[in-house]
């Protein structure tokens, strides 16, 4: 099986956490990397999806990520989703208990991932 390519990933460590969160925009390359580290030859049902987030382990099973899958149109709202989702599962992970009125951790994380995966939007209209 070809190699995945890493250099079409972006990548977003959740702080305090240190969890790895990576964000790939091709499906192709999503399913190179996801059988790669699942070491299956299954694929990912993502044809009625814009987006799909799995947890993944390293070999030794000492580290955890998030694989995110943005595809085609890259609607805004179904990053948020997505990144959303892995907010919940790094809180989730790390023991961080999340309700009504503590949700901070959550919002942070979320905020975050969607700083680093798009940037800032000017809606002004003006300039850059």
């Amino acid at each position: 099986m070809k190699k995945a390519d890493l250099k079409k990933i972006k990548t977003y460590t959740a702080s305090p956490y240190g969890t790895l969160v990576a964000l790939v925009k091709d499906e192709k390359i999503y399913h190179q990397y996801y059988q790669e580290m699942t070491r299956t030859r299954s694929v990912v049902n993502v044809k009625r999806s814009d987006g799909v987030t799995h947890q993944l382990e390293t070999e030794d099973g000492e580290d955890m990520f998030l694989l995110i899958g943005w595809f085609k149109p890259w609607k805004v709202s179904t990053l948020a989703h997505e990144c959303s989702h892995a907010a919940f599962r790094i809180c989730g992970n790390h023991g961080v208990i999340l309700e009504s009125d503590n949700n901070e951790a959550h919002a942070y994380l979320l905020s975050d991932m969607m700083d680093r995966f798009i940037g800032k939007v000017n809606l002004s209209g003006k300039g850059k």
